[in-house]
């Protein structure tokens, strides 16, 4: 991942990379699954991806990244050690747990996420009246199954968009 995806992150959501990231490498330093949401079991380490180099680069970076731990104030997206030492993360752990890691940029705007059952009357996303052109609304619905009598409808616009 190139390290200038991090300096576009501020405040908050850099340390929380950085925590994200600190937990995965000593997960996989110690050889534990990582326990992520959204899987149904733990990523599993590939031990024949933990060569000697990357051990020990893993190693540096899970101590440069204490440092931004411990001294949450010295964190800055601009800071090159910084940056560079997460994008080498997210690169190992991809090796290592056999994933791809991404890091999505928040966005402003609404965020539906549905996780459903057995769905046996209408469900609607998102029902509005119309959507202006700079609107960013993402939608994510999921249902074990649609019964007789019921629909899975994401968006529901009475207008134009736009």
């Amino acid at each position: 991942m190139d390290p200038a995806v991090f300096a576009a992150l501020a405040g908050p959501a850099l340390a929380a990379t950085i925590e994200f990231v600190s937990s995965r490498i000593n997960a996989a330093l110690d050889r534990r699954p990582a326990e992520l949401g959204g899987y149904e079991a733990p990523l599993a380490v590939d031990e024949s991806a933990l060569t000697s180099e990357r051990l020990e680069r893993m190693r540096q970076v899970a101590e440069t990244l204490s440092v931004y731990r411990d001294y949450p104030d010295i964190v800055r997206g601009d800071d090159s050690r910084l940056t560079r030492a997460i994008a080498l993360a997210f690169a190992d752990l991809t090796e290592v747990y056999k994933t791809e890691f991404r890091l999505d940029h928040a966005r402003d705007g609404v965020s539906v996420i549905q996780n459903l059952g057995h769905v046996g009357r209408p469900v609607t996303g998102i029902k509005a009246s119309g959507i202006g052109k700079d609107a960013n609304v993402t939608l994510t619905q999921r249902a074990i199954r649609v019964d007789e009598g019921g629909s899975l409808v994401g968006l529901e616009i009475e207008g134009t968009i736009g």
